[in-house]
């Protein structure tokens, strides 16, 4: 949001968003917006035209070159109408160590001026600059996440030395479990060799 603000500010833009990569699905979410409806949720599939393109290229994709390429006439009707949408003029890739891990879609500028090769210059150095900010704020997050698990884990194990009663070892392992995994309901069955019996829940 600050980047945004910051950018149409300077820029004279009345729409910018940043599509940024899902870790889990691959695809690329409208994550934050400006000057767009807050309703909308846009979302690039990861073999989009436009994510292909900005993967294979180091600068940006002007809305010129989308009328003109042969392969974004492959865009869907749905995928168009959002674009409208937006007003996109311009798409800047943001690359960490090579690789495509958002999007800044910029609308036109109020001035009705396009958008010279010093801008976008000085917006993919900022795009680049937001990337690393970005795989910093994940790598940060999934240490904090290990570190959370490797800390119940630690204190699963002091829990289950300091008692050798069966049930409230099971009951340990249950309630250390569920923190682990944020999970709401877990059972254990024990196996005798013939048959499973219920242990806890």
């Amino acid at each position: 949001d600050m980047i945004l603000y910051e950018v149409t500010t300077t820029m004279h833009i009345e729409v910018a968003a940043f599509f940024i990569k899902q870790p889990e699905s691959r695809e690329f979410l409208l994550m934050a917006r400006r000057g767009l409806d807050r309703g909308a949720d846009l979302r690039l599939r990861e073999d989009h035209p436009i994510v292909d393109w900005l993967s294979s290229h180091e600068h940006a994709l002007t809305r010129h070159v989308m009328e003109v390429a042969p392969q974004f006439k492959a865009l869907w009707a749905q995928e168009r109408k959002d674009l409208e949408s937006i007003g996109a003029e311009l798409f800047v890739p943001l690359k960490a160590k090579g690789e495509l891990v958002g999007i800044l879609v910029l609308g036109p500028k109020l001035s009705e001026e396009s958008y010279s090769q010093d801008d976008q210059l000085i917006l993919t150095t900022l795009a680049n600059q937001t990337a690393m900010a970005i795989e910093n704020a994940r790598l940060y997050e999934a240490q904090r996440r290990r570190r959370a698990e490797l800390e119940a884990l630690h204190q699963a194990s002091l829990h289950l030395t300091s008692t050798l009663e069966l049930q409230l070892v099971l009951e340990a392992m249950l309630d250390y479990a569920l923190k682990l995994v944020s999970a709401d309901d877990a059972h254990i069955f024990l196996y005798d060799g013939e048959r499973l019996t219920f242990g806890a829940a």
